[in-house]
């Protein structure tokens, strides 16, 4: 995704005079977004510090209404007629999924012990979208599709403590610790991403609502320091699964479109669909 933007401006200052900026720029539309996000983590290989007996124990990834984070991101588009255009985004998503453990020794006392770990990445992404324009009224509705690279800058878990004693009816106040476990996890992410949204057009700008869909495809743990983080794994009893990441977003959307520049082009080369 970086060679999108390098490409974008090496082909700019390639254009021969003022002419030439202009016409690129007047169907350029830029613009800026921001929102709420849910975030579910698909495990496609399990790992525990413990053997449980019971064979129907699993891991709990909880779904997508208990996972809300928020991005927000600075967006372009150029178009190359009044449907299609394609354009990309500089976002700043926090991805959030929270998952439970709960171990059960069963004695006089019947002991129980609960963990549960609300665990957030905070990635730039890179999304490269072709946006399809359905109507052009004043509401315009539209569909996109395209992937995106990320590039992960920080992680953390925080890890909560529930102690249960059946036997004596007793249950210990939840205790939490915030950790950073940036090694467990790759650097980068790559995926596909889908969305659609509608827009009120003004003179010059544009406001609307958006939802997008973006669907990793590349594990996110890192198998070589996985073991790594002995106080998880040592205290919380807990080791990184193997995990997709599928993330819903809904953003409300203000753009503008740079056609004002347009009366820098002389109007023998001006299109007429324009």
């Amino acid at each position: 995704m970086k060679l999108v933007y390098l490409l974008s401006l090496f082909l700019f200052f390639l254009l021969p005079n003022q002419t030439a900026h202009a016409q690129f720029a007047s169907k350029l539309t830029i613009g800026i977004k921001g929102g709420i996000n849910y975030t579910l983590a698909t495990p496609t290989k399990r790992f525990d510090v413990l053997t449980s007996t019971n064979s129907d124990y699993k891991k709990d990834y909880l779904l997508f209404d208990k996972n809300m984070a928020s991005q927000y991101a600075f967006l372009w588009f150029y178009s190359f007629n009044k449907s299609l255009s394609i354009g990309s985004q500089v976002q700043i998503s926090t991805y959030r999924y929270l998952f439970e453990n709960t171990y059960n020794w069963s004695d006089v006392s019947n002991y129980s012990v609960t963990y549960t770990f609300d665990q957030r990445h905070q990635y730039l992404q890179f999304p490269l979208l072709f946006k399809y324009t359905i109507l052009h009224k004043r509401i315009r509705p539209y569909i996109q599709i395209g992937g995106f690279y990320g590039l992960r800058y920080s992680s953390f878990v925080t890890a909560e403590t529930i102690e249960t004693e059946t036997g004596f009816e007793t249950t210990s106040e939840p205790t939490s610790k915030l950790f950073s476990n940036n090694e467990q996890f790759l650097y980068s992410n790559v995926g596909a991403t889908s969305g659609i949204g509608i827009v009120y057009t003004f003179k010059r700008s544009r406001i609307g609502i958006e939802s997008n869909f973006f669907y990793g495809l590349k594990n996110i743990a890192d198998k070589q320091n996985r073991m790594n983080d002995q106080q998880l794994s040592g205290e919380f009893y807990s080791i990184t699964d193997n995990l997709l990441l599928m993330h819903g977003s809904i953003s409300l959307v203000y753009s503008v479109s740079l056609k004002c520049l347009r009366r820098y082009i002389p109007p023998r080369y001006r299109r007429l669909d324009e």
